[in-house]
């Protein structure tokens, strides 16, 4: 994170793959949907969406497998890349992540929580 920070993009990448590597090889998971996610929000900030998204369908498939509460958050930045992106283009970059029967499901998925959120109190 620290060269994230730092602005180190190449090195912030190196180092969350490493860490995702530790983490397969312990068979962590949980360690793996967040390094996920991390890579996922640097690849947002390198304007690469496309990997974004499959950094991002990964780890929300290891957090619904544990049945964890983060799993929004991934919800919660997919739904922002298919605002920023369109439907269209969203759509294609999860059907080259995960396949077109996957890509139906995750669309559901992503339809619920956005009314959801329409339910939700306002907190501006």
């Amino acid at each position: 994170m620290l060269a994230e920070l730092r602005g180190d993009y190449g090195e912030a990448e190196r180092l969350y793959r490493s860490s995702l590597e530790i983490d397969e090889r312990l068979g962590d998971l949980a360690g793996m949907a967040t390094t996920y996610s991390q890579l996922g929000n640097l690849m947002a900030v390198v304007e690469s969406p496309v990997q974004a998204i499959a950094c991002h369908i990964r780890a929300l498939a290891i957090r619904l497998r544990l049945q964890t509460p983060e799993a929004v958050n991934n919800l919660e930045r997919l739904s922002e890349y298919r605002r920023l992106l369109g439907a269209e283009s969203f759509v294609q970059a999860v059907q080259e992540s995960v396949g077109t029967d996957d890509t139906r499901q995750l669309l559901d998925m992503l339809d619920w929580y956005d009314e959801q959120q329409k339910d939700q109190p306002s907190t501006a």
